[in-house]
């Protein structure tokens, strides 16, 4: 098996996962079986380091009109401010065209519209939704393709391009004929800006519940810096946000008529050290498993946050949740939903739960779910990872 980075056949097994759960999916009525369960495996490249996921689940079955996105949801109207912000500094670029890779609803692309300018302002996502690729309120030029397939118009070589990309390059398979389709078609000195989850906060947080069917790639800088460096991108700064819920890493490469290779220090992110982590967030589990048999025994037990990774927390902890009450979350479209294969129904936190535990099912989320819980005056609360900063 050949690593999408380096392209050498040096891939390693870490991690088979069978029956995983596929995210991001609620229901009317309990539902078990497996329809909503499909294997995936994690593998580490021995020669650039890089660790990328193997799934049952086919690309095409994943991004089309039904694609899951939340467009309202805070973790991603966080990251739109947070990279508008970062490009400030660009605000008096003149650039030819701004190119969001993975535009999705365009939100990125109308808060970048009021604070860049630009020529042109173009976006590419398979998912887009139907409503706003065929009605276009804003008028950009939007291709409903993977960026791939696509000849972007109106190329300039006395201007240079923007090219952003939110949570996006961790789904593309084929990262190098992407990128290469990509920056042939830019000039010089335009800008890559690039964010994806990081696998530096999954791995040291352990939020090993954000492995998904949906992530091919898992990024460390070090893994990014190469990819672009192939083809000819120089790394001019990064960030690893570790504090928010859904932790990002944050590049911003450059195209120079003069390529500059970037000078960062050896990566500690191995085979290795992933299991040293992993193996620690296991432990957590089974002592959290441990902890909860017992009590389950003379108290109700509710779980706390519908995160659309609730599911592979449950698959981690082999449980179906079957203790739970109820998982509480005070998301309107999540109310009285359910996920494949878990027994508690998703309702409002209404209630005297001064005698009833709180399991934290969205343990990523902890330090913003603390005070909320501190509200509902839970006897115990009880965080599975041992995590809570």
């Amino acid at each position: 098996m050949i690593c999408r980075i380096c392209s050498e056949d040096s891939l390693e097994s870490v991690l088979s996962l069978p029956n995983f759960p596929l995210n991001t999916i609620y229901l009317d009525k309990l539902v078990t079986g497996n329809e909503f369960v499909k294997s995936i495996d994690l593998y580490c490249c021995s020669h650039c380091g890089h660790f990328q996921a193997q799934s049952e689940v086919k690309i095409d079955d994943l991004y089309h009109d039904d694609y899951q996105y939340h467009p309202t949801s805070p973790n991603i109207k966080d990251r739109v401010n947070f990279i508008n912000n970062q490009l400030l500094k660009f605000k008096n670029i003149k650039f030819n065209r701004i190119i969001d890779v993975g535009c999705n609803d365009t939100s990125l692309l109308k808060t970048l519209k009021t604070t860049l300018s630009a020529n042109h302002f173009i976006g590419v996502d398979p998912s887009l939704p139907n409503d706003i690729f065929i009605n276009n309120p804003d008028n950009f030029i939007l291709f409903k393709d993977y960026i791939e397939n696509i000849n972007l118009p109106h190329f300039n070589s006395e201007l240079p391009d923007l090219i952003v990309s939110d949570q996006t390059f961790e789904h593309i398979p084929d990262l190098n004929k992407s990128l290469d389709h990509l920056s042939n078609q830019v000039s010089f000195d335009s800008y890559f800006v690039i964010n994806v989850p990081s696998f530096e906060a999954l791995i040291e947080k352990l939020n090993f519940n954000f492995i998904i069917h949906e992530h091919l790639h898992y990024f460390t800088i070090n893994t990014l810096t190469y990819l672009f460096e192939k083809h000819k991108l120089t790394l001019e700064e990064y960030f690893v946000e570790y504090k928010v819920t859904s932790n990002y890493l944050f590049g911003i490469f450059k195209k120079k008529s003069i390529f500059e290779k970037s000078n960062l220090k050896p990566s500690i992110y191995t085979k290795q050290y992933f299991n040293t982590y992993f193996d620690l967030f296991k432990n957590m589990l089974k002592e959290t498993n441990n902890l909860i048999s017992q009590i389950s025994k003379n108290e109700k037990i509710y779980g706390f946050g519908a995160s659309d990774i609730t599911s592979q927390l449950a698959y981690f902890m082999e449980t179906d949740f079957n203790y739970l009450s109820n998982i509480l979350d005070d998301t309107d479209y999540k109310q009285n939903k359910y996920y494949p294969n878990l027994y508690p129904q998703i309702t409002n936190p209404n209630g005297d739960f001064s005698d009833a535990t709180c399991l934290i099912t969205s343990p990523q989320a902890s330090r913003y779910l603390i005070n909320r819980l501190k509200e509902l005056k839970f006897k115990r609360i009880i965080n599975p990872n041992g995590i809570i900063l």
